[in-house]
């Protein structure tokens, strides 16, 4: 099913040279390398969303409005405004029924701490630590809303 971009739909993606059919981890030209991707859409209808994976990084999508259903291994996670979806490096996921309902949501992809020795500067201790902070976060989380404001200026 190719897909197609509704006159009332909106998608924009950083790095603007990041191109997702060179592959779900392929890395643009960011100012911040550790980040493989940001970006923010709004689907004014169903969006398809097939079973991928990001071998090198971890991947955060904020669901500002309406409710999105993931799996991941065969398992559904539910989440409606105000949660968070988060897959660790390598885990197969993708929206259930392979399309993710007219919502909006926020992501961003980074790369993992314990792989790159220039990870935002920090020792390994610190990495080490981040790390396995990022093992413990469960698939579905509530997050403060307040950091949206900081976004919209």
């Amino acid at each position: 099913m190719a897909r197609k971009q509704s006159p009332t739909s909106m998608r924009w993606i950083y790095p603007p040279d990041y191109d997702e059919r060179l592959g779900m981890d392929a890395v643009g030209t960011s100012i911040i390398p550790e980040l493989i991707v940001l970006g923010c859409q709004k689907y004014s209808e169903a969006y398809q969303l097939t079973l991928h994976r990001h071998m090198t990084g971890y991947e955060f999508v904020y669901l500002e409005h309406g409710s999105v259903t993931w799996e991941v291994d065969g398992v559904q996670y539910p989440t409606t405004a105000g949660q968070w979806f988060f897959t660790a490096p390598g885990e197969l996921h993708k929206a259930r029924f392979n399309h993710i309902e007219p919502s909006r949501i926020w992501w961003f992809i980074i790369t993992d701490p314990a792989c790159d020795s220039d990870w935002l500067n920090l020792g390994q201790q610190e990495r080490n630590f981040i790390k396995a902070g990022l093992q413990q976060l469960p698939h579905v989380f509530r997050a403060d809303v307040g950091w949206m404001s900081n976004l919209r200026g």
